[in-house]
């Protein structure tokens, strides 16, 4: 899901874009998009919004992970699914 997208739907959800947190969980984007999600995608990625922005901030934070993953992994995952393929 694109960036703009995330702001939106979080927007409808919540009344508030959260567009902070969608940049930080996509900020390596940018420099390698493949591989992107391994940096934040992931439960600790979503605790650490928390401790940043608060409990409404992860919440959005897990809409943005679910939204893209389909499911929030831990970071752990990621390391054995890249191994698997």
């Amino acid at each position: 899901m694109k960036y703009q997208e995330h702001c939106k739907r979080t927007k409808e959800e919540f009344g508030k874009d959260w567009c902070v947190v969608h940049r930080w969980l996509d900020e390596f984007a940018k420099n390698d998009l493949a591989n992107h999600r391994r940096a934040r995608h992931h439960a600790e990625g979503i605790a650490e919004v928390r401790k940043l922005w608060g409990e409404e901030a992860e919440l959005a934070a897990i809409m943005h992970v679910t939204d893209d993953c389909g499911f929030v992994p831990n970071a752990k995952w990621y390391d054995e699914f890249w191994l698997e393929n």
